[in-house]
């Protein structure tokens, strides 16, 4: 059996590698993970996934094979059309009532399989709004989600993992503290940031099931039975759209915005001319190409005057050089006083000062008056002028 790996797969995390595994009875299309090797590494790391190479399931993502590859551990696992929940954030979201389906589900998964509780990269939502649970056995151990605080068992721990989840959908990642105060803080502000989402309301009772899922105190919280019926039924009296109309909606979205149009496309786009056109010039088409207004107050094109040395790293020269930023924000020379204003003499208005009698009196600028110089002196300033011209054509050449 051989083992060929292509590039990253984004949706799911960027360690995964997509690949072909050719098992002799035909190619399949597999995701892998590459883990860091170590002495006896493929016998430990089999030993140590023991149950979850045998474990197949509608609900689970198919653990197929741990092989050497390249000095790797490689952790080959079948290749489904999903999406890791890690990657929806943003404008990814999922909405309240989605994320309580998903949750009953994932906790579902959690209780038929014994998994030690899901991260948001070890759960994938497909395309029919079903879930992949994943990573039964980790490829880094000692690496994993925030911590569970007490020393409670292992189905509470698997409780606190999925609230963690839950609040991950919700708002943003829990982060791990190390006191119940702080702990407290950091899960009203998980409420706070579930509640200022937009859509629908979040409920009281959603409130409550979060905290419950995040308990402190490992006894305080509910069993996994419990919370797969608990969500089930606050999906149901939840507003919005279900998972199932999530992902009929956004998947493809979601897809495009990971891998692109074309999640098969290694190579560069058919049209490559018009994308590298969108990159250069970000500029709407109307104003593709053009400076600052002119005289005639029309924007000028720079395609006809444009000397074309700009080369791109593909070698292709584009057809203009884009308006530099300082280009268009720059005011039009137009734009300013008329010139009427600038020829007018500045004076002060009438009646802007006044003696002390009350008499308006206006400043005029007048012309300066003639300081008298009696006449020899001028006389006298010529005198001592040719003398000093003299001396010095005397030192320079006599």
């Amino acid at each position: 059996m051989t083992l060929t790996l292509a590039d990253t797969w984004q949706p799911w995390h960027p360690s995964v590698r997509r690949g072909v595994l050719d098992e002799g009875e035909g190619p399949v299309d597999v995701f892998a993970v590459l883990a860091p090797w170590q002495p006896s590494g493929v016998a430990r790391a089999r030993e140590q996934a023991g149950r979850a190479l045998t474990l197949e399931a509608p609900d689970i993502l198919r653990l197929l094979d741990i092989r050497g590859h390249n000095q790797r551990v490689a952790y080959v696992y079948e290749a489904v059309d999903g999406i890791a929940l890690a990657t929806l954030t943003g404008p990814r979201e999922l909405g309240h009532r989605a994320a309580a389906e998903l949750l009953a589900a994932t906790a579902l998964s959690v209780a038929k399989h014994a998994h030690p509780g899901p991260e948001p990269e070890d759960v994938l939502l497909c395309r029919d709004g079903t879930t992949r649970l994943a990573n039964f056995v980790r490829p880094f151990p000692g690496i994993g989600g925030p911590r569970a605080p007490g020393k409670g068992s292992t189905e509470a721990t698997q409780v606190y993992r999925l609230g963690a989840l839950l609040a991950y959908l919700l708002g943003g990642p829990l982060p791990t503290t190390s006191t119940p105060d702080a702990h407290e803080a950091a899960v009203r502000r998980a409420q706070i940031r579930a509640m200022s989402r937009p859509g629908a309301v979040f409920s009281e009772s959603y409130g409550n099931w979060l905290r419950a899922l995040l308990a402190w105190n490992p006894a305080d919280r509910p069993p996994l039975s419990r919370v797969i019926d608990g969500f089930g039924e606050l999906a149901g009296s939840t507003a919005g759209p279900t998972l199932r109309e999530t992902c009929e909606e956004q998947f493809d979205a979601w897809m495009i915005s990971l891998v692109g149009s074309d999640p098969e496309e290694t190579t560069l786009p058919a049209d490559w001319d018009s994308a590298l056109a969108e990159v250069v010039n970000p500029l709407p088409t109307a104003e593709a190409g053009r400076r600052t207004l002119g005289d005639d107050q029309v924007m000028g094109d720079l395609t006809a005057e444009d000397d074309p040395t700009v080369d791109s790293e593909l070698g292709v020269v584009p057809e203009y050089t884009p308006p530099s930023i300082i280009e268009r924000g720059s005011i039009p020379v137009a734009v300013g006083p008329p010139a009427e204003v600038a020829a007018k003499r500045p004076s002060l208005p009438d009646g802007f000062l006044h003696d002390p009698e009350g008499e308006t009196r206006t400043h005029v600028m007048s012309e300066p008056e003639e300081t008298g110089r009696p006449a020899w002196l001028i006389w006298v300033g010529v005198v001592l002028v040719g003398l000093a011209v003299g001396m010095a054509f005397w030192l320079a050449f006599g």
